[in-house]
């Protein structure tokens, strides 16, 4: 059973960054994707698809209109493979909520949590009272998964507030995962709580800062069986790369030195299943499953060389405990941002610059996902309808020339 990737981050204004998050899902194969913050509204559906690599989908949670017009905001990225669907929550004054249902075995309730930074000390105590009545809500049958930023100093034993949590937290038998600092400051504000039917189902894989913000990402693995197997992209295809052309030159002419047959059609035939045959050998054809959406028309040669560094940098950082080769990779992590948004637009400026009426609104529609409308007619069987149309257009050329 292929665990998911769960992959937590509060983004802080996720339009100007949306590339970003999709590469990294493609990059990392990242099952469930979890946002806090946002700060989209009901109206950008433009970002929510350039989130979402193909066949993913968005399951989100504006801030609600009563805590603000500014900031908040939840969502979360969905592989295809992985069937969720949204379920309802009461509203929170301190905090906001966003839950889905996974089909899975054991079935799954994942609970994502953005609750600002307290104003004073009773809204600490509400925001208590109030995520008790949420866990008590989400305790049935089931694995529980509660994550998201909570504002609290889950590793200050000093603070009252965090003790009383994490007594709330032991006292439903959950676990808190994430054990390092998630911030900037070095504080553990992003949590991952989980209440599983046995304590390996969640292993803590990473976090990391990849430079995007001041918070951290924070990677997990689930050990559940709810991958829809339908639902992956495979296609067959050769590695012809990794072909030796010399030999495979020589074993075509060898094939193909005593071809000969009377009749042209068998000609071409036994031509054809010799070269199929050779091709075979060299580069058999395999089963690959698609990782994400091909090349983007953007993409660089100067991109490629800057992840190639980072990944570079990453390893190095991953060996050495020394801040200066953590903090060269968040230097490369933000040079790959900072690429990879200049050159996007650059391309996109360039394409609008010589682009005909026709190419404009190809390449608007192309930005704003729009899909193409191809109608056809509805009154004639799908099966009849090339004939149809030969027909339509024969009449017409024999009425033109007849009259």
């Amino acid at each position: 059973m292929k665990p998911i990737i769960l992959e937590l981050i509060n983004i802080r204004l996720v339009n100007n960054k949306a590339d970003l998050i999709h590469e990294r899902i493609i990059d990392n194969d990242v099952g469930m994707m979890a946002i806090t913050e946002t700060w989209l509204k009901e109206s950008d559906k433009i970002t929510e698809k350039d989130l979402c690599p193909p066949g993913h989908s968005f399951l989100g949670a504006p801030r609600p209109a009563s805590k603000g017009r500014k900031g908040g905001g939840l969502g979360f990225v969905i592989a295809p493979t992985i069937r969720a669907s949204r379920t309802e929550n009461d509203d929170y004054e301190t905090f906001e909520a966003l839950s889905v249902r996974i089909e899975s075995q054991p079935p799954l309730t994942m609970a994502l949590i953005y609750r600002p930074s307290p104003s004073n000390q009773l809204t600490r105590s509400a925001f208590l009272a109030e995520f008790e009545n949420l866990l008590s809500s989400l305790c049935i049958n089931g694995g529980l998964c509660v994550l998201g930023d909570f504002n609290i100093h889950w590793d200050d034993d000093n603070d009252s507030i965090a003790s009383r949590f994490r007594d709330i937290v032991a006292a439903l038998d959950m676990k808190q995962q994430v054990h390092v600092p998630t911030h900037t400051k070095k504080h553990s504000l992003d949590l991952v709580l989980t209440r599983m039917q046995s304590v390996d189902r969640t292993v803590l894989k990473d976090v990391v800062d990849i430079g995007l913000c001041d918070h951290f990402v924070i990677a997990s693995e689930l050990a559940l069986s709810c991958y829809d197997e339908k639902k992956k992209r495979q296609i067959m295809s050769r590695s012809l790369k990794r072909v030796d052309v010399e030999a495979f030159a020589e074993d075509l002419g060898a094939d193909l030195a005593d071809l000969q047959d009377d009749d042209l059609n068998d000609l071409v035939s036994l031509f054809n299943r010799r070269c199929c045959d050779v091709t075979n050998a060299h580069a058999p054809l395999r089963q690959i499953t698609l990782k994400g959406d091909g090349m983007k028309p953007w993409y660089s040669d100067a991109i490629h060389s800057a992840r190639v560094v980072r990944r570079k940098y990453e390893r190095q950082f991953r060996k050495s405990p020394l801040e200066v080769h953590r903090q060269i990779y968040v230097d490369q992590c933000k040079e790959v941002v900072q690429l990879i948004q200049n050159t996007k637009k650059e391309y996109f400026h360039q394409k609008f610059a010589s682009a005909s009426a026709n190419e404009v609104f190809r390449l608007v529609d192309n930005l704003l996902h729009k899909e193409p409308n191809h109608t056809l007619p509805t009154n004639v069987p799908l099966g009849d309808l090339s004939q149809t149309f030969k027909k339509f257009f024969y009449d017409k050329v024999h009425q033109i020339y007849s009259g």
